[in-house]
């Protein structure tokens, strides 16, 4: 039996207490600023188990959230006011929105709540001091709240003000979303039946290449797509025309052993011209891709040995798209992958933004056992790397002898 390694607010009772809660709402939006409703649901479901345990009790809640990427600056379209009016739609409890951060105006604000309520502030990305992991930013945000509670595991890649300096200053708990993750994560590694297999596509490859190295002694086939493998290809000498790949991650690369049997590169390809001619798309094997060519998506004899696979295994793990998804008919590869994990009788995680993102604009949750909310954070932990906010964690758990 696998356990968590820090108290959760299981057990513990919040009647009448100020409670900070990280969240990790990060909704996921299109190019016109609009919230996507498959992904957004997702998202906010996932968090409810905790605040309405919270808000059962009594609790006051203090939610704290970041919402794309706005640098430090106000940007409207990215204001926290939208994510808490999406939170209304779920959410039996009152959502007030307040639309500052730290200072007297949230202090106010919280003054006047009344138990089994809920107060959204503003974007903590409005301010640069969030992802600065600013002390000074920490102590205000505690000073809002008796008792801080983690459930962002989104977020605990990395160290950032709202979820590593803040448990400096508050007795801290973790939320059931942030135990869910860690516990889910954990078997599917450590105890997951065999045959293991690991799919992997997309972007960030250096990411990648640390889950597939520190996991390629655990699990018996990874199957590669995207640029992960279109890197891999091109520092192995195979000629790939100009199709993505990142350099930076050569270096990573070289720790990997290329030649062993458990990892499957693509053997074909579907591929088009940089510049249009005659053919738009073709299927190329793997090696003969000239250099005005491009690789946009697996090709059907890939496919064929990467469905074999699968239907075999007892367990898989998916991260990251497999072509091009976004352009016809390049999300065939991937769609047919997806097709063969459906019909596996095995134990099926998936996780990654991207992958999310692609997961719910088909509305195919139900296809898997478990979804990951968290997508550099999810590879973090399949690198076995520490999470940060579980350092912070198990930190403040000592110092206020939670």
């Amino acid at each position: 039996m696998i356990d968590f390694p820090c108290k959760t607010i299981r057990g513990v009772f919040f009647k009448d207490k100020k409670v900070l809660v990280r969240v990790g709402f990060d909704l996921p939006y299109d190019l016109n600023g609009d919230i996507e409703d498959q992904g957004a649901k997702f998202r906010i479901e996932a968090g409810l188990k905790t605040l309405n345990f919270l808000l059962s009790q009594g609790a006051k809640v203090i939610l704290l959230n970041h919402f794309g990427r706005p640098g430090g600056k106000r940007i409207p379209y990215l204001s926290n006011e939208r994510v808490a009016g999406f939170l209304r739609k779920f959410l039996d409890y009152k959502v007030i929105f307040c639309p500052e951060i730290i200072g007297d105006t949230v202090k106010e604000m919280i003054d006047k709540m009344q138990p089994a309520e809920v107060l959204f502030l503003e974007n903590l990305r409005f301010l640069p001091y969030e992802e600065q992991n600013d002390e000074n930013f920490a102590k205000s945000l505690a000073s809002l709240g008796d008792v801080y509670v983690d459930d962002a595991f989104p977020e605990s890649y990395k160290a950032v003000s709202s979820n590593f300096a803040i448990k400096n200053f508050l007795p801290s708990y973790a939320g059931f979303l942030f135990e869910n993750e860690y516990l889910v994560l954990n078997k599917v590694i450590e105890q997951g039946e065999r045959p293991i297999v690991l799919i992997i596509g997309g972007a960030k490859v250096k990411e990648k290449s640390a889950v597939i190295k520190n996991l390629l002694p655990k699990i018996d086939h990874i199957l590669l797509g995207g640029a992960v493998a279109n890197t891999i290809l091109h520092s192995q000498g195979i000629a790939i025309g100009k199709s993505l790949i990142d350099f930076e991650a050569f270096d990573r690369l070289k720790d990997i052993n290329l030649t062993d049997t458990k990892i499957h590169l693509p053997v074909d390809a579907f591929i088009t011209m940089d510049k249009p001619k005659k053919c738009d798309i073709c299927i190329s094997p793997i090696g003969k891709t000239e250099e005005d060519e491009i690789i946009f998506d697996i090709g059907p004899e890939t496919q064929d040995l990467f469905k074999k696979i699968i239907l075999n295994a007892k367990t898989i793990i998916w991260s990251g798209p497999l072509g091009k998804v976004e352009v016809k008919p390049f999300d065939r590869g991937t769609e047919n992958i997806l097709k063969a994990i459906a019909k596996s009788n095995s134990f099926k995680v998936a996780g990654g933004g991207d992958t999310v993102n692609y997961i719910a604009e088909r509305n195919l949750f139900n296809i898997f056992n478990h979804v990951s909310t968290g997508g550099s954070s999810m590879l973090h932990f399949l690198a076995g790397k520490n999470l940060p906010a579980i350092e912070a964690l198990t930190q403040s758990q000592k110092t206020f002898q939670v």
